[in-house]
């Protein structure tokens, strides 16, 4: 959490004041790179064709983590107030 907020050039306690710890910060990403992942799979497809397809979706999805820039959240992305593990 430090590392983070010397990254984004703010103090330490402000990581915590949208996020309670490491953990909730890590399930909000989680949630956010995984979010959509399953919507539009064709459900009458046969089950290997939907596991390969969501295969796919997941590699774009990790590899796309990559690549962001980590102190510019994609424009879709909520606010970080507003993802269920962070502070009201």
């Amino acid at each position: 959490m430090r590392r983070l907020a010397a990254a984004l050039g703010v103090q330490n306690g402000a990581t915590y004041w949208h996020f309670r710890s490491k953990q909730a910060l890590l399930e909000a990403m989680a949630d956010t790179l995984l979010a959509g992942l399953t919507a539009g799979l064709d459900t009458e497809s046969p089950w290997t064709e939907r596991i390969t397809e969501l295969a796919r979706r997941l590699r774009r999805a990790l590899l796309s983590a990559g690549t962001a820039h980590a102190c510019s959240p994609p424009p879709s992305s909520p606010c970080p107030a507003r993802w269920p593990t962070a502070r009201p």
